[in-house]
């Protein structure tokens, strides 16, 4: 379960089947956990790595489809990761983002 925390945002998107498994499996507590994990973290060390890649290159300047190419993904990725991160920062847009300090997370 450790291995499945190392990298994802707090969407629920892979949370819904994994807690579907242990409730199967009489794990009742644990599945309820599992969905109320990471629903309420907020601040730089709540940010996906997706999340944190794309608000190092708002800081550097960069705009969405800029940032697009150099993530190999979409633009609308792109406003997707700014969106929760945004929410989990506190923030409303990428004024704000200069005074919200690094993530200690790797």
């Amino acid at each position: 379960m450790a291995a499945w925390r190392m990298d994802v945002s707090s969407s629920l998107t892979w949370r819904a089947p994994a807690a579907e498994a242990l409730f199967s499996l009489g794990e009742g507590e644990r599945a309820a956990a599992l969905l109320a994990e990471g629903t309420d973290r907020k601040g730089p060390d709540a940010l996906s790595a997706a999340e944190r890649r794309v608000v190092r290159l708002v800081r550097r300047g960069l705009g969405n489809r800029e940032i697009a190419e150099e993530l190999f993904v979409t633009a609308s990725t792109v406003e997707q990761h700014l969106t929760r991160a945004y929410r989990k920062l506190g923030v409303r847009g990428r004024a704000e983002l200069a005074a919200v300090p690094e993530t200690t997370a790797h």
